[in-house]
């Protein structure tokens, strides 16, 4: 359903070759000086000062929501915040919505390129699998400092290829998905691990991606086959590293069902 027939160009980070139904209520906003443009916080990180605005709105409406945005206004910074958009981009989250989407049910998908004119493509974060890194066979480095990781599978298109997220800026050969979240740098990851420097656990090694043909995405969510989310890098790292600590109380017992409700929980929507 997600992948298109051939391999999507716009999955741009490096990556390693392995060797062997409803309506949405969406939220629109606008921005101006009557709501107190702030010119040098949006240039800092205008994912986080939109959150700030979004939940200055339904602090003000008095909205469920609110309970997940996790800031109080423009002014007060919080790590965690997540909360709906209407359309998709570069660092969201897609998360499933209804339960006949075949493997893609359950699964929370980051969004790595968006465009759509061109396509989209993205990694799933939560479709583990029983496999780890050093079943691979992989070079000697890697296997050693990555080996007991486990493998996820990011998607149906090109399984030969390895992917890895990340949240340290550190990873030579990595890309800036949003700032404090990265995709790619296999090999600086390794040697950052023989080093000592960061442990294993930091990491998500997956295999394969998801892509979608131009618009494909867009009618998708207009079907409800997806909820749009934008989150913070704290959210999506702790989805990455598996450490849902704040998320809330759930039955830890299935790593895929665990991430799409902590997600959700977070972001106050119904389950």
């Amino acid at each position: 359903m997600i992948y298109s027939s051939s391999e999507y160009r716009g999955c741009r980070h490096k990556a390693r070759a392995l060797s062997g139904g409803g309506e949405e209520d969406h939220v629109f906003y606008h921005y101006g000086d009557e709501m107190g443009y702030d010119v040098d916080a949006v240039t800092a990180d205008w994912r986080e000062y939109r959150a700030g605005m979004v939940a200055k709105e339904h602090r003000h409406a008095g909205t469920k929501e609110w309970a997940g945005l996790g800031r109080e206004g423009v002014q007060q910074t919080s790590p965690r915040w997540s909360h709906q958009i209407s359309h998709p981009e570069k660092g969201c989250l897609l998360v499933a919505r209804r339960p006949d989407l075949g493997m893609f049910s359950y699964s929370v998908i980051l969004i790595t390129e968006h465009d759509d004119e061109i396509g989209s493509s993205g990694l799933v974060l939560n479709m583990p699998t029983p496999l780890h890194i050093a079943n691979l066979g992989l070079e000697v480095h890697i296997a050693e400092s990555l080996g007991q990781c486990p493998l996820y599978i990011g998607g149906p298109v090109t399984r030969n290829l390895l992917h890895v997220l990340h949240g340290n800026e550190s990873v030579e050969g990595s890309m800036e998905i949003i700032k404090g979240v990265y995709a790619g740098g296999v090999e600086s990851a390794a040697e950052l691990v023989l080093q000592g420097a960061v442990d294993p656990s930091e990491f998500r090694l997956l295999a394969g991606y998801s892509g979608w043909e131009p618009y494909q995405l867009a009618t998708e969510i207009q079907n409800g086959a997806w909820h749009v989310i934008s989150a913070s890098s704290e959210v999506i790292n702790g989805c990455i590293k598996g450490d849902y600590t704040g998320f809330g109380q759930f039955s830890m017992n299935d790593t895929k069902v665990d991430c799409w409700k902590a997600i959700l929980h977070e972001t106050g929507i119904p389950f």
